[in-house]
C-alpha cells in the first residue's frame, strides 16, 4: 500500500489509529489540568515526595557511595554501580521513616498505581509544556521506594484468595516481573501459598 509506505514512518499509516492516540491525549492533558490546576504544577512534588525528601535518609546526591578513587576518576563501573544501588537502596529503607508502611497487598498495589499514575499525568504534562520527551523519570528516591514495595509483593501474604487473584492479575499486566529476579517468581509463590484466611 504506498500510503503506508509514504506515511508509515511518521506514525500516520493508520489515521484511525492517530486520531484516536490524539484524542487519548487530549483527554490526559483535560485530567491533568483537572487534577492539578496547570501543567506546572503537575510536576512540583507531591506529598509523598515532600516526605521522602524531609527524611534523614533522603539521598540527593549522584556521587552517594563513590570511593575517593571513584571521585577523582569521575566514573565508576557497571557492576559498582548495581552495588552502590542496592547499598543506597538498604540505607534509606523504603523512606519508612516517613512514609505508611502498607499492611496488605491492596495496599502495596495501590502505592504502585499512584506512582504510575503521577508518572502518566508528569509526562502529559511534559509533552504539553513541549519537553520533546514528556517526564523523563521519578528521583531515584520513588524507585528505591518501589523496589521496597517489590519486596513487600513476596513477602506480605494475601488475605484472602480474592486478594491473591486480583494482586496476580495486576503483577502480570503491569510488567513489572521484567525487573524482578527470576521474573518476579518469588511474588508468584507468594500469592499461589496459603493466605491468611
Amino acid at each position: 500500500d504506498p500510503f503506508q509506505v509514504a506515511f508509515g514512518t511518521i506514525g500516520m499509516d493508520n489515521p484511525a489509529r492517530a486520531i484516536e492516540n490524539a484524542r487519548k491525549n487530549i483527554r490526559k492533558a483535560a485530567d491533568v489540568r483537572a487534577t492539578f490546576g496547570s501543567y506546572e504544577v503537575a510536576m512540583e512534588d507531591v506529598e509523598a515526595e515532600r516526605l521522602i525528601k524531609s527524611s534523614a535518609k533522603f539521598i540527593d546526591g549522584y556521587y552517594w557511595g563513590w570511593t575517593p578513587d571513584e571521585l577523582e576518576a569521575g566514573y565508576i563501573g557497571g557492576g559498582r554501580m548495581f552495588e552502590i544501588e542496592d547499598q543506597r537502596r538498604d540505607y534509606v529503607d523504603g523512606y519508612r521513616d516517613v512514609l505508611p508502611d502498607p499492611h496488605t497487598l491492596s495496599d502495596v498495589v495501590r502505592e504502585f498505581i499512584y506512582w504510575d499514575w503521577l508518572y502518566s499525568s508528569r509526562n502529559a504534562a511534559g509533552k504539553e509544556l513541549g519537553y520533546e520527551f514528556g517526564y523523563s523519570e521519578h528521583h531515584e528516591s520513588v524507585y528505591d521506594r518501589e523496589r521496597y514495595l517489590e519486596k513487600l509483593l513476596a513477602t506480605i501474604k494475601p488475605v484472602t484468595r480474592a486478594e491473591a487473584v486480583e494482586v496476580c492479575s495486576w503483577f502480570l499486566a503491569s510488567g513489572k516481573d521484567e525487573y524482578m529476579e527470576d521474573n518476579g517468581a518469588a511474588v508468584i509463590l507468594n500469592l499461589v501459598g496459603e493466605c491468611e484466611e
